[in-house]
């Protein structure tokens, strides 16, 4: 970055347009010679900014393959400067297991507000009324909201300046960055037809993946229920116009059908559509064609690869539930391995793995197809290993690990696993989605809210402001014409 700086003389006492005080010998040259070495030291390039490289968070998890890496930078401690509070509690799309601890929750991708986060924005849509949001990132005020009729479950993803969101409504919804104006929406399913669910009315299709976006297309699940039946579509970004669509109640392994909901990921080739209780569905992004299903042998008996929460590294597909994970290839979703925990991070030397119990750091190096990865191959190849219980959401920025948990954030180094920072929440309050961009940490949490971090040095404006309906309240916009 090079900085540049236009020196000006305004004193009446020195006007440049009649210089006669300036006419003495000799003067003038040197005048001359001391302005040009200023203007030389103004020019100089400056110190590059510590995240000048930060290219913010326009989606859950940062970016389409979910990694969770950023390359911007926190600096420690961090204070909290503003709440975006949600009166009423969160109501996911489907409850906890009953069997607790007998049977794992594979399908709770909507227990917080996830926020994107670009150009000096907050844009998260609520699963209370089913509205969009657009926040100032440094003070937390509103600066456009925009109503769908229904729930809004996934976070928003923001690309060219273009905010898009998939709703219990049936539709999609690109939005202005900027002001919030409609571009265009899309219909996901043939009609508008509608059921009771959560005790209020939902699209036969609602749209309960997030949208994602990359080279101009937007790729999107509609529908819950196979029978309906559902659909993987992908649509032009900026128009709105359907390219192709793939209608999936034909499509099954293993008496297993396809229900999107989650994230969905994006490959080279491929786009993967989580299923609820189910692994990942593979599909060709150029034209919707089916490839595969993610889980097979003895990583599906194990229940690794089953469930909402997934991501792409290299060429593999991680996918699972709460407490095992499984590897698979990219391209064919044969089984490369499984591990236990809850979520994973992965860098260029190192996998960071939440196991439930404690933050593992594991050295990928030592890690190939000859020994892929297993219980086993973790521990052979670990590198540190922190005692943690509970993490519920982990992502690493330039140089710090950072996990979410029950009752508190923390900061790790990601080379020795010291703690570098940690704030405590609200008891009973568990951390359950981290992002971070300009400087900022910004942390979902089960209640609904959304808290912002900043340095401990920047004004705080400590503020606090209210979302969606009132406790007690269900109530929804009226559906769009």
């Amino acid at each position: 970055m090079t900085q540049s700086y236009t020196l000006l003389w305004t004193d009446s006492a020195v006007p440049l347009q009649h210089p006669h005080h300036l006419n003495r010998p000799g003067l003038l040259p040197w005048i001359v010679i001391l302005s040009a070495a200023l203007m030389c030291v103004f020019t100089q390039p400056a110190a590059a900014d510590e995240n000048d490289d930060d290219d913010g968070w326009p989606t859950y998890m940062h970016d389409e393959r979910r990694s969770g890496v950023t390359s911007a930078r926190l600096t420690f401690p961090l204070q909290q400067i503003w709440r975006q509070q949600s009166r009423a509690p969160i109501a996911p799309a489907w409850p906890e297991p009953k069997l607790v601890g007998k049977e794992r929750w594979r399908n709770h991708f909507d227990n917080a507000h996830h926020p994107a986060v670009v150009d000096g924005r907050v844009f998260f849509g609520s699963i209370i009324d089913g509205r969009i949001f657009a926040l100032d990132a440094e003070t937390g005020e509103t600066r456009w909201t925009f109503a769908t009729a229904a729930s809004v479950r996934l976070a928003p993803t923001v690309a060219e300046g273009r905010v898009y969101v998939g709703s219990d409504d049936g539709f999609v919804y690109c939005l202005d960055a900027i002001t919030g104006e409609l571009h265009w929406r899309f219909q996901a399913g043939p009609d508008r037809r509608r059921i009771l669910g959560n005790d209020y009315l939902v699209s036969v299709w609602p749209v309960r993946t997030a949208i994602a976006i990359d080279d101009g297309v937007a790729y999107f699940g509609a529908g819950v229920f196979p029978q309906s039946p559902v659909y993987a579509i992908a649509v032009d970004a900026m128009s709105g116009k359907e390219l192709w669509r793939t209608e999936t109640k034909d499509i099954t392994f293993d008496k297993r059908t396809l229900s999107p909901q989650g994230y969905i990921l994006l490959g080279d080739d491929a786009v993967f559509l989580p299923s609820n209780r189910k692994a990942p569905f593979c599909f060709n992004r150029s034209d919707g064609a089916f490839r595969f299903y993610a889980a097979a042998g003895h990583a599906r008996k194990q229940m690794a690869g089953v469930g909402t929460y997934g991501l792409l590294y290299d060429q593999r597909l991680v996918a699972g539930a709460m407490g095992v994970l499984g590897f698979f290839n990219q391209a064919d979703g044969e089984v490369r391995g499984i591990l236990g925990g809850s979520r994973i991070v992965v860098s260029p030397t190192t996998i960071f793995q939440a196991s439930g119990l404690a933050i593992t750091a594991i050295d990928r190096t030592k890690l190939d197809e000859k020994n892929p990865m297993s219980p086993t191959a973790a521990v052979a190849a670990q590198r540190w290993k922190v005692d943690l219980t509970g993490a519920e959401c982990m992502i690493l920025t330039k140089d710090a690990l950072l996990v979410g948990a029950p009752q508190f954030v923390v900061a790790l180094s990601p080379t020795n696993g010291s703690k570098l920072w940690r704030t405590e929440l609200v008891a009973g309050v568990s951390a359950t989605g981290l992002a971070a961009t300009g400087g900022q940490l910004f942390v979902s949490t089960s209640t609904g809210d959304i808290l912002a971090f900043g340095s401990s040095t920047r004004p705080s404006p400590t503020s606090e402001s209210i979302i969606n309906a009132p406790s007690g309240t269900r109530e929804l916009p009226a559906p769009l014409p």
